[in-house]
């Protein structure tokens, strides 16, 4: 995740080979991405990383729904959202 922030900051590359292995997935989407205090956004959605999704998953499993305030990355995704 840390690679992909880095490159959306900095700038993408013109060919796709010339973008890490790890990263190479999202080369098609680079013009949606966005980042912000932490936070990658493909247009409207937020990036999940595979290291939070079983958590995710588990709350979501558990309750049978899911609150933004379980995860407090998401509830500033969906801050900035209704602030735009």
């Amino acid at each position: 995740m840390q690679k992909l922030m880095n490159v959306i900051k900095a700038g993408w590359p013109d060919q796709r080979s010339n973008v890490s292995q790890c990263i190479q997935q999202f080369f098609d989407f680079r013009d949606t991405l966005s980042y912000y205090n932490g936070i990658v956004g493909i247009g409207e959605a937020v990036v999940i990383p595979m290291s939070l999704r079983d958590v995710l998953n588990r709350k979501i499993t558990k309750r049978g729904q899911f609150l933004f305030h379980d995860l407090p990355f998401l509830h500033v995704a969906r801050s900035l959202q209704e602030s735009l």
